[in-house]
């Protein structure tokens, strides 16, 4: 059947909102994935949806204003849902409220399944007349055992006119395999994004701008379509080669999601097996196959099923979103998986291990068995939130780097305002501050998230700078408070209270300010102590130079320098300019 071109005009009032007649482009659909795994990283460190946050704001921004866009995304609401998809932007002008758009995808959190085949499901509902564009942004594999690409080649049967250009977000090659179907089968452009710089241009190059439709039967084209399943029915992403039996050599890779493009009719024998997740190809089936008439010609292997293996994570009785799960077999790695996919792999004894928290480096063992699906569910330890403030006696809360210390071991550090996941129990609390140290405070950390208010004991040092005006160098805006135990020290604002544990300090007035001695002082717990410092006394000097001297470049500075030693704090001068010494 040949695909239609999208007409160039469209009129349509969707979800009670009128979208202008004279659009020259065709609405385009914006699925986001909201899954879990989208808390997962690309190559270059940045978060997928966070990247994701990025791209759209830039499509939206960039793509035609007047082209109608909306916005769907799944899996942000329930952990265990397939139908969690929602439509947070009912079509208007790509133009129009776009920054509501944004934060409507910025308030959104990745939180569970991957709906893909349920989300165009009801794309159809959205699209006016079932037409138009969809990008739809993917980490993964559909993991609501369906199969989305199925759903797109129902859809042509049914001469439903909508092109879905896909793009994958880190994707391995038995994702993008499957990915890639969806996209081909609805003649859009599939594209992948490994980086949050691929991430943008991907989302651009399939948003600013619709591109002609192809036809999809070319006059003289010969097409394979591939279908793999295995006894029972199931389908599967599969690969494998096909040769053609007269023309020795010749043999081209096909695969099962997508249309495999033949040069010319034949006998061919055809080689296909399931794809695993480590990228082998699972006993591999040969059948013959003969192509005679321009089109598409369809074929069915059957294949062995493999095993199959999927994982979740709980902590204390509840769903987590867990971590990257790696796959061992005879102590080498083989693949890696998410929480919540499902990984194809050969039959054998397989160690998986994963380190969703520092205090949960699990592993389990698991026999997988061709034909058969294993669930791994692994028990995290009951770690809770634990933040830390200073408490000082005034009532006032400082928030720093603390650590917890078990048997002369330092188990946890980190800043107390942000917290960390610690195993409830008895610790010694440490803060190596320059002033306020803590050297041992017993800390019991009960098993529920908890702010803890360390008391410490101190009094407060005021700075305040005295004198003549003119005897100052320069701002007297600042100072140190030194202690004569740890010899290290703070900064100091004239006239703000400085928190000090109880014991002897000196404070140091900043030299650029003029001459002063510094001041002792002793701090006592709960008391404020003010240290006045006094400049002294200075006088002016100028410089200058003779007029009429035979100067051989023109005289513009001059330096100082004291015979007796005595201390000099700006020792450049300008001439004709006063310099207070």
């Amino acid at each position: 059947m040949s695909r239609r071109l999208l007409a160039v005009a469209w009129a349509f009032v969707v979800s009670g909102l009128s979208v202008p007649a004279l659009a020259q482009d065709p609405p385009l659909l914006i699925i986001y994935d909201s899954s879990n795994s989208m808390w997962g990283e690309l190559t270059d460190g940045s978060r997928k949806y966070e990247a994701g946050r990025r791209a759209l704001k830039r499509a939206l921004q960039n793509m035609p204003q007047d082209r109608p866009v909306a916005l769907m995304a799944y899996g942000h609401r329930d952990a265990s849902s397939c139908t969690d998809t929602e439509l947070l932007r009912p079509f208007a002008a790509a133009g129009e409220e776009h920054s509501s758009t944004i934060q409507a995808v910025e308030n959104i959190r990745p939180t569970g399944k991957t709906p893909i085949s349920h989300s165009l499901r009801e794309s159809l509902k959205i699209l006016p007349g079932s037409r138009g564009e969809i990008l739809l942004i993917s980490d993964g594999l559909e993991t609501c055992d369906l199969d989305p690409c199925e759903l797109v080649e129902n859809w042509q049967e049914k001469e439903v006119n909508v092109r879905i250009h896909v793009v994958g977000v880190g994707l391995n090659d038995v994702e993008r395999l499957a990915m890639s179907c969806v996209a081909a089968t609805s003649d859009g452009t599939y594209i992948d994004a490994n980086s949050d710089e691929d991430f943008t241009a991907a989302v651009a190059r399939v948003s600013e701008r619709p591109t002609q439709l192809a036809d999809a039967d070319e006059q003289g084209s010969y097409v394979l379509l591939i279908h793999a399943v295995d006894e029972l029915g199931q389908r599967f992403v599969a690969a494998g080669t096909l040769r053609s039996q007269k023309q020795e050599g010749t043999t081209i890779d096909v695969r099962t999601h997508g249309r495999n493009v033949l040069s010319a009719p034949g006998d061919y024998s055809l080689t296909m097996g399931v794809l695993l997740q480590d990228g082998i190809i699972y006993q591999p089936q040969s059948v013959d196959v003969s192509v005679s008439e321009p089109g598409e010609t369809k074929v069915t292997v059957v294949v062995p099923r493999p095993a199959s293996v999927s994982a979740a994570f709980e902590k204390a009785g509840e769903r987590h979103r867990g971590a990257l799960i790696t796959a061992f077999l005879n102590g080498a790695e083989v693949f890696k998986l998410r929480p919540g996919d499902r990984a194809l792999a050969r039959p054998g004894a397989y160690t998986f291990r994963a380190t969703p928290e520092a205090d949960s480096q699990l592993a389990l063992q698991a026999q997988l068995i061709e034909g058969e699906h294993t669930d791994l569910l692994f028990e995290m330890a009951k770690t809770v939130n634990v933040r830390v403030q200073i408490a000082l006696p005034g009532g006032e809360k400082i928030q720093r780097v603390v650590e917890l210390w078990q048997e002369g071991e330092q188990k946890y550090r980190f800043h107390g305002g942000h917290g960390a996941m610690v195993l409830p129990g008895e610790y010694e609390l440490r803060s190596d501050d320059p002033i306020t140290p803590i050297h041992s405070y017993e800390l019991s950390v009960e098993p529920e998230d908890q702010t803890y208010d360390i008391p410490v004991a101190s009094g407060y040092v005021v700075l305040e700078y005295a004198g003549d005006a003119l005897d100052f160098t320069g701002n007297a805006d600042r100072g140190f408070l030194k202690s004569f135990v740890s010899g290290k020290q703070v900064y100091m604002v004239p006239g703000q209270p400085v928190a000090a544990a109880p014991g002897r300090y000196q404070v140091v007035p900043h030299k650029s300010a003029g001459y002063f001695d510094p001041q002792t002082v002793d701090v006592l717990a709960g008391e404020t102590i003010t240290a006045v410092v006094e400049a002294k006394a200075t006088g002016a000097l100028i410089a200058t130079y003779r007029e009429g001297d035979p100067w051989r470049v023109s005289p513009d500075r001059a330096f100082v320098s004291s015979p007796d030693g005595l201390e000099i704090r700006r020792s450049f001068l300008r001439p004709g300019v006063a310099v207070r010494l």
